[in-house]
């Protein structure tokens, strides 16, 4: 139970893109809309820490809409703090739910940092709420796999 993150400091050059591919897995929900509460989750964030991030910053980031979960493709952060969530979103009467997200490519056009140092976070969350510490609070697992990290230039 908790959360575990890995984090990495590095300066931003001109024009710079960061590639990354991540693979979430999990048989738990990241929210509960019955209670208004996250569960398992990967999260990306950019200087800030994993436990500064709010619950309202994860939902203006979408963590609670399945349309804006595990996203692809070219993000554009334009400030500190989340960028993204990953996992899966079903009601926690339909758990255990094995579930794979497959590996996902996501590019962040990181223009807004251009000579800035930054710290890039990459956390899971396997939230508990209190007793009986099994059934849809956090007994199944979450796993989030990342790969491929790339600092380039934009053309």
């Amino acid at each position: 139970m908790g959360y575990s993150y890995i984090a990495q400091k590095f300066a931003v050059p001109e024009n710079a893109l960061l590639r990354l591919r991540y693979r979430v897995i999990s048989s738990d929900t990241i929210y509960s809309v019955a209670t208004s509460r996250y569960f398992d989750s990967f999260e990306l964030s950019i200087n800030r820490v994993p436990w500064e991030i709010s619950d309202a910053e994860r939902n203006a980031r979408g963590c609670n809409n399945q349309n804006s979960l595990n996203p692809s493709g070219t993000l554009t952060p334009i400030g500190d703090g989340l960028v993204f969530c990953g996992g899966q979103l079903v009601p926690p009467s339909q758990l255990p739910n094995p579930w794979n997200s497959n590996w996902i490519t996501v590019t962040l056009n990181m223009a807004h940092f251009s000579g800035k140092d930054i710290t890039l976070y990459m956390a899971i969350w396997s939230r508990e709420y209190g007793p009986p510490y099994w059934n849809d609070q956090a007994y199944y697992n979450t796993y989030a796999y990342i790969d491929d990290v790339r600092m380039g230039q934009q053309p």
